[in-house]
């Protein structure tokens, strides 16, 4: 089974951990987690949670 690496977020509102899963050294970590917290510095990532979670 191959290996795995993953860009992760910390827990949402609601306390649940979240992640997306890459093939260990993947070159779309380094960028995952660059929008990921672009995402949270905007308030994109609370409105998805939101919208999808009711958090």
């Amino acid at each position: 089974m191959p290996s795995r690496q993953a860009a992760a977020s910390p827990p949402d509102p609601a306390g649940q951990a979240v992640g997306i899963g890459f093939r260990k050294d993947s070159p779309l970590v380094a960028p995952a987690n660059v929008q990921l917290a672009a995402m949270k510095a905007n308030g994109r990532y609370q409105a998805l949670v939101t919208k999808w979670f009711g958090s």
